[in-house]
Parts: C-alpha cells; structure tokens; sequence
C-alpha cells in the first residue's frame, strides 16, 4: 500500500501521544508492524535515555524516512501481528529491550512500557473484531 506524501508528513507531525494512537489502530487493522532490520537481525537506536530500542512504525513508507539517518545496510521488515504479539514483544522485554513507537528521529519518540503496547494492541484487536 502506497500512502500519498501529504497523509505522511502530516502524520509525522502528530505529537508523540498522537503517533502512538495511529499506531495502534493502523497495526491493529492491516495486522503487521515495521522494523528496521539487517543482515546482522534486528536495528537498534539508543533512546534519549541510552536504552537500546527497536523502532515500530505502521507502515513502511515511515520506516523508509528513519532507515536513511542508520548505517547503510539497514531495510524496513514487516512482522505479522502475531509474531510480534507472541514472539518478539516477550523476547524483547527478556532480553532488556524497549520499543519505541513511531519515532521521527533516531531514539525519539514514545516508549511505552511492552506490557501496555501489547495490551493497547489487542485491546484495538478486540474492538475491531
């Protein structure tokens, strides 16, 4: 799906709060979400806070604006909906991970807690079925 630039930049230009809640219902609805990835798995930024961080968008175009500030070698990767809600969401928060939703710059934009996100998430799942 392609998303025309003007929804793009005006998505961009939410606030934080804002993205995530798009964020939430996008996913929710087209049942995928975007990381950054490499050969070498998974990209990770460093927060404001120096936490390592896996970036989530909704879809790729967003993806795409963050992969051209990271080291070459980087590309977006959809992840199913349920992988990330059984797999990489407890995997993460194992191994001491955060994720950030919807950043607009490397390391900045909301970090919630991964209990939450998940529970946002099939929160929105619920209300849609």
């Amino acid at each position: 799906m392609h998303l025309p630039a003007k929804q793009i930049e005006a998505i961009l230009n939410l606030p934080g709060p804002r993205r995530y809640d798009h964020f939430i219902k996008v996913v929710a609805d087209r049942g995928s979400v975007w990381v950054l990835s490499s050969d070498r798995g998974l990209a990770m930024v460093a927060t404001e806070e120096g936490l390592e961080a896996i970036s989530l968008w909704p879809a790729e175009e967003y993806a795409q604006r963050l992969e051209d500030s990271l080291p070459q070698g980087n590309f977006p990767l959809e992840i199913s909906l349920g992988d990330f809600l059984v797999n990489l969401a407890s995997s993460a928060d194992r191994a001491g991970k955060v994720f950030i939703v919807f950043p607009v710059s490397p390391g900045v934009g909301v970090i919630p807690d991964s209990n939450i996100l998940v529970s946002d998430i099939r929160n929105e799942l619920s209300r849609i079925e």
